[in-house]
C-alpha cells in the first residue's frame, strides 16, 4: 500500500496586469495486489485533486498484469485522467503572439490501454528480447491545446469532446554483449466529436530507434533516429508541420572502469553528444523554431 500527498502554490506578479495566486493540492492511495504466485497482479489507485476556483475531483485508476506463461504477459490499464489548466495556460501575460486564457475548463478523460508482452531469453542470435504491442484509447472532454486563434495570436482553448486512439509497437533486444537495440513505432488517430476533424498538435505517426554499441559499464556509443509524421497546427487544415527526420549521437566513457585510472568512485562517466546532426529545421506544435544542430559535453559521477 502506498500513500502520497502534494501541494503547490503559483504566483504571478506583473506591472502590466493584476497579480494572481493559486493553491493546488492532491492526495493519492494505491496498492499492489498479487495472486496465483504473482501471475496475476492488480494495481488499484485513487487520487483526489483540488485547486483554487475548481471543485474537488476523484480520479480512479486500475491496472492488471496477467502472466499465464513465463515468457508472456498481458497488461491492461484504465481509469480517469483529470488535469486543471496550469498557471501559464490560464494567466500567461501577452508575450508577442502568445497569451493565456482565463476561461479554460479542466481537461477530463477516460482512457484505457491493453496489449501483450513477449519476453524471451533468446530468439536465434538475439538475447533478452522484449516485444510489446499496445492498443490505447482516450475519450476526452475539454482537451486543452495551444492553437492559433487568428493570424497573430496563439492561446490555449478547450476542444470539447474528442476521441484519440492508436497502436504502439516496441522491440528491445541484445545482439552479443556489445549491441543493444530498441525501437518504437506508434500510429495515432484523433477526432473531435462535433467537427470530425483531427486534433491539432498531435502527429499521426512516430518512430524512434536507438542503438548502443559497447560494454554498457565501460563504453557506450549511441545513435538515435527519430521520425515524426505530419502535425496539424490549425484545425482548418491550412497549417501543417511536415514530417521530419532527426539523428542524434553520443559517446560515453566510464573512467572509473579503466584499470589505470584509479578514483574513489563507483563510476565517472564523461560524454560528448551531438543532437540533430543534419541540422534539420524543426518546429514545435505551435510552429515555433527549435534549436538546430547542437553539441554538448559533460560528466556524471556516482559514489
Amino acid at each position: 500500500l502506498a500513500f502520497s500527498i502534494d501541494a503547490s502554490q503559483d504566483f504571478l506578479r506583473s506591472t502590466r496586469q493584476i497579480g494572481r495566486t493559486r493553491t493546488q493540492a492532491g492526495a493519492a492511495v494505491g496498492a499492489d495486489l498479487r495472486w496465483l504466485d504473482g501471475r496475476l497482479r492488480v494495481h488499484p489507485g485513487l487520487r483526489a485533486d483540488w485547486a483554487d476556483g475548481f471543485d474537488l475531483e476523484w480520479v480512479p485508476t486500475l491496472g492488471v498484469v496477467l502472466s499465464p506463461l513465463d515468457w508472456l504477459r498481458v497488461r491492461a490499464n484504465g481509469g480517469r485522467s483529470y488535469r486543471f489548466p496550469n498557471f501559464d495556460e490560464l494567466y500567461l501575460p501577452p508575450q508577442g503572439s502568445l497569451r493565456g486564457n482565463p476561461d479554460l475548463s479542466p481537461e477530463d478523460a477516460w482512457q484505457f490501454d491493453v496489449g501483450p508482452e513477449l519476453e524471451l531469453e533468446a530468439l536465434g542470435p538475439l538475447r533478452d528480447v522484449l516485444v510489446s504491442v499496445r492498443y490505447f484509447r482516450r475519450e476526452i472532454q475539454e482537451l486543452i491545446l495551444w492553437v492559433p486563434i487568428n493570424s497573430t495570436t496563439i492561446q490555449p482553448i478547450n476542444t470539447g469532446d474528442a476521441t484519440s486512439q492508436g497502436v504502439e509497437v516496441s522491440l528491445d533486444f541484445d545482439l552479443t554483449h556489445w549491441l543493444h537495440v530498441s525501437a518504437t513505432h506508434s500510429e495515432l488517430d484523433s477526432e473531435r466529436d462535433d467537427t470530425g476533424k483531427s486534433l491539432p498538435g498531435q502527429p499521426e505517426r512516430e518512430t524512434s530507434i536507438r542503438a548502443r554499441v559497447g560494454p554498457e559499464d565501460v563504453f557506450k556509443l549511441v545513435g538515435e533516429y527519430h521520425r515524426t509524421g505530419d502535425i496539424l497546427i490549425a484545425e482548418g487544415g491550412g497549417s501543417t508541420l511536415l514530417a521530419r527526420d532527426v539523428w542524434n549521437a553520443s559517446v560515453s566513457l566510464n573512467l572509473a572502469a579503466l584499470p589505470f585510472f584509479e578514483v574513489p568512485l563507483e563510476s565517472l562517466w564523461v560524454y560528448f553528444a551531438i543532437d540533430n546532426i543534419e541540422d534539420e529545421a524543426i518546429r514545435d506544435t505551435l510552429s515555433f523554431p527549435r534549436p538546430g544542430r547542437q553539441a554538448s559535453a559533460g560528466f556524471e559521477a556516482h559514489w
